[in-house]
């Protein structure tokens, strides 16, 4: 079976905590130490997306013979032709790092990365007349998930993990108190 084949991204998603035994066995093997460190669903996710994606780059699935020379070309490929931010080549360093060091068993030297430019960021800030003519749209579950994410500057994720013992309704500041500013 082709490499592009066996390694193109599929909607593997985990069942009852088994390991796909038609995925190749590097990705078999990925998975298994990542839940071994009990590491999330989105890490596990990413990080074979990652192992994939090296896989296509060095067109080949014997991942043992590749080294530093391959680690180093295609993270730089990612900075300058990928145009990825720097959180996202760093991923993908830290996803092919656990692979040669967890699962190959093998160290690797030094990475000398070309890193991704920093992208200028403005910070979008909407103003009232504008969060009025949104809040209309919203309604029930997803309005009080707008306020709250408007009204306390918390992340989407952060809103869906909040329970009712996160919320202080009795003092003035009805904020959240899992991220300070």
């Amino acid at each position: 079976m082709p490499i592009s084949t066996r390694f193109e991204s599929t909607s593997q998603q985990r069942r009852g905590g088994r390991v796909d035994e038609r995925e190749p066995k590097i990705v078999q093997k990925m998975r298994t130490e990542l839940r071994l460190r009990h590491k999330t669903l989105q890490t596990e996710r990413s990080y074979v997306g990652w192992v994939r994606r090296f896989v296509l780059h060095c067109q080949s699935d014997q991942l043992h013979r590749f080294g530093e020379k391959e680690v180093t070309a295609f993270l730089t490929e990612l900075a300058v032709q990928g145009n990825v931010t720097p959180s996202t080549q760093n991923q993908a360093k830290c996803a092919l790092l656990f692979l040669y060091q967890t699962v190959l068993q093998r160290e690797l030297a030094f990475l000398d990365v070309s890193p991704a430019k920093k992208p200028e960021r403005l910070p979008v800030v909407l103003s009232r007349n504008e969060i009025a003519s949104l809040l209309p749209e919203f309604c029930g579950l997803k309005k009080m998930m707008f306020l709250t994410m408007y009204g306390t500057g918390v992340r989407h994720r952060e809103c869906l993990r909040l329970r009712v013992k996160d919320s202080r309704f009795r003092s003035r500041l009805h904020c959240c108190p899992l991220r300070q500013r």
